[in-house]
């Protein structure tokens, strides 16, 4: 797995939480990550999914012209594509979401219906390649099953890989 980020290295990151008092969530500086590449470096052939996190990112990043490319050739190759919190901001934008069914930090419902997808307020929505999760407290619910479904996607496409057929543990 690699993180990827508009520049490759240390990347600030940020916790939305709630708070009694408040009508929406509070953001708070979170850890710094490294980020092992650039998407302009990133050749998506290598990957058997990816994964767009909440948080602010996805607000900034959904405007890359590198970012439409990678996750459409994820979208045509029906290879796995998880969005959590914020995530569908990318999908949305890039037009991904027709036809589709997606949850997301509930407020973007609009942004969901307006990019011609079916909002479903639940902790996850799996349709076709595509899972989807609320937030921080569903990923749960939604990480252990990407890696899963990449691996048997990359099966059907190509048959049996020594590489993933290997017994981890």
């Amino acid at each position: 797995m690699d993180v990827a980020a508009p520049a490759a290295g240390s990347c600030g990151s940020w916790c939305s939480d709630f708070e009694d008092g408040w009508d929406t969530y509070v953001e708070r500086p979170g850890r710094n990550l490294m980020s092992d590449l650039a998407f302009g470096r990133r050749r998506p052939l290598r990957y058997a999914g990816v994964v767009i996190p909440g948080g602010r990112a996805p607000e900034v990043i959904r405007t890359d012209p590198d970012v439409a490319r990678i996750m459409r050739h994820f979208d045509e190759h029906d290879l796995p594509i998880g969005t959590l919190c914020h995530g569908p901001q990318v999908t949305a934008a890039l037009g991904l979401l027709e036809g589709r069914r997606s949850t997301a930090f509930p407020p973007l419902a609009p942004d969901i219906e307006q990019a011609g997808g079916t909002f479903e307020d639940a902790p996850c929505v799996v349709d076709r390649n595509m899972v989807s999760s609320r937030g921080w407290g569903d990923t749960g619910r939604v990480l252990p099953g990407l890696p899963g479904r990449a691996v048997r996607r990359l099966r059907a496409v190509s048959g049996p890989d020594p590489l993933l057929d290997y017994p981890l543990g």
